[in-house]
């Protein structure tokens, strides 16, 4: 008997070890046209609770290689796959967040957008974010350790003063006027010139110096970004270029092609074209239903969509939300891809064909992006060659396209 319960005992501590190990160690990115985990529970931490089941409220890229994940708190996630939490949201809705020049992060509220530094103290980018500055109801500085534990403070805040700390946010609040934001003022890129581009619940804007500037009214473009639930799939984008991709709102039918809006710096709106045809995609991009959008760094945009494995696309399909079990949806399976779109081209970058949206995924090493053997999340990010996924699923994953 004592041998077996040392034997279990050497077991137990071996297993953790690893996991301690694993969730520090250096990340081997996958190479070329290959996918794998970046994330899983076990290596999240830090509040980072990747088990709950919701829509990503934004994702980006920093220069150094780091993924900041918006799900209301903001994480971020080291090269080597460090979590920790930069700031806590508190009494505010959030959704969308891009990573400034100066290595900031703008994260969308209501009513406005915040800058975070790399402290998590929040300032005033543009708008009148609600709660407004220092009323005391958006709890916590955002500091956390890398174990999770935010400290709390109390400091109050003014609307012309500096960020206090305490989760709301000071400076100026004189764009508000100017702005008029509805709803979440969801930050989507940076233009070349370091100028936001911004969508809210009606236009898309220009932000620079925190002044907003609108480009074009787009009603109904963007109307479910401030819903308050967590089955919003279409996450809009922006490119280098300064325009910005979205799905209409009032546009939620299947079929990819001319369904993604483009709105151009100088205002001028079109449909994004897409082949009849794309290779590696049978039947054609009019079975599929977008879930998200992610700029390609340059004149193109990166399409996550998903279809049943019949062909026809379903109600669970068009939400992107699984069932609360992880156990099988109601359809056949999922049949899931991103797609790169420019230039009037399109190509298959990743596919997922499983037989029920499972929230887990057992992968251990890199393999073919085409060939996934578990479901794509719903929400993305892209920089330098890399694709992130994260979203209604249990893990983060990462795809090397370039």
């Amino acid at each position: 008997m004592a041998a077996v319960l040392l034997l279990v005992l050497v077991a137990v501590v071996a297993v953790v070890k690893y996991r301690e190990r694993d969730k520090g160690s250096p990340y081997v990115p996958p190479r070329t046209g290959q996918a794998s985990i970046l994330l899983t529970p076990d290596q999240a931490g830090s509040g980072l609770d990747l088990n709950t089941i919701r829509a990503d409220d934004g994702m980006a890229f920093a220069p150094d290689g780091s993924l900041y994940l918006l799900r209301t708190d903001l994480f971020k996630v080291s090269p080597d796959r460090v979590v920790t939490r930069v700031w806590r949201a508190g009494g505010y809705t959030t959704g969308g967040l891009t990573v400034l020049a100066d290595g900031a992060v703008a994260v969308g509220v209501r009513g406005g957008l915040l800058r975070i530094d790399a402290h998590g103290k929040a300032s005033v980018l543009a708008g009148s974010p609600a709660p407004a500055p220092g009323s005391g109801t958006a709890a916590g500085d955002g500091s956390g350790d890398s174990s999770g534990n935010g400290s709390s403070g109390s400091g109050s805040g003014s609307s012309s003063g500096s960020g206090s700390g305490d989760g709301s946010a000071g400076g100026s609040t004189a764009t508000g006027a100017t702005t008029g934001f509805t709803g979440v003022a969801r930050p989507l890129g940076t233009r070349s010139d370091g100028a936001l581009v911004v969508q809210d619940d009606s236009a898309v804007w220009t932000v620079a110096n925190g002044a907003a500037a609108k480009v074009r009214d787009t009603p109904g473009g963007a109307s479910s970004l401030d819903d308050g639930t967590d089955t919003r799939a279409v996450r809009p984008t922006a490119d280098a270029d300064g325009d910005a991709y979205f799905v209409p709102g009032a546009d939620p039918a299947p079929g990819l092609a001319h369904r993604i809006t483009r709105v151009t710096p100088a205002g001028r709106q079109t449909q994004v074209a897409v082949p009849a045809t794309i290779p590696g995609l049978p039947g054609g991009p009019d079975r599929l239903t977008v879930r998200s959008l992610a700029g390609d760094g340059a004149d193109g945009v990166y399409v996550d969509a998903v279809a049943d494995a019949a062909g026809t696309s379903t109600s669970s399909a068009s939400t992107g939300a699984p069932t609360p079990t992880g156990a099988a949806t109601a359809t056949a399976g999922l049949d899931d891809y991103v797609l790169h779109l420019h230039g009037g081209k399109a190509s298959v970058v990743a596919h997922s064909r499983t037989a029920a949206h499972v929230l887990d995924c057992t992968l251990q090493h890199a393999v073919s992006a085409l060939q996934l053997p578990c479901a794509l999340p719903a929400g993305m990010a892209y920089r330098d060659g890399r694709l992130a996924l994260d979203g209604m699923v249990h893990y983060t994953l990462e795809v090397t396209v370039t």
